[in-house]
């Protein structure tokens, strides 16, 4: 099992070629410039941003073998900055657990201003 890749909004994990399936937790942060944390981050399910904050604690997920998954948040924030984030897998039988973490960098941009003007 390894975490394959994170991006803004998104984590996903890529589980155990097999023969056994993947059961374990996943733990995404970000974290700002000055330290501080991202968030609170909600769950979006169908493209719909939820009241459900994921990743206050670890996610539990089962993998069968060969397969991945993932999990689509939405944070919203009105400074610049930049995130640091970390995506944390952990699995009891996972026989290389040193591939189970990735960071990613997101640059966030004040907005500039109106758009349709008046």
């Amino acid at each position: 099992m390894h975490i394959r890749r994170l991006r803004k909004g998104c984590g996903v994990l890529h589980g155990t070629p097999g023969p056994a399936e993947a059961i374990g937790t996943v733990m995404v942060t970000g974290e700002d410039l000055d330290g501080l944390p991202i968030g609170p981050l909600f769950r979006v399910v169908d493209g719909v941003v939820t009241e459900e904050v994921i990743f206050d604690v670890p996610e539990e997920f089962t993998l069968p073998a060969g397969y991945s998954k993932s999990w689509t948040f939405y944070f919203s924030m009105d400074y610049a900055t930049k995130i640091t984030w970390e995506a944390v897998a952990d699995a009891e039988f996972d026989v290389n657990p040193a591939n189970n973490s990735v960071t990613e960098e997101t640059v966030v941009n004040r907005a500039k201003g109106g758009g349709a003007g008046h």
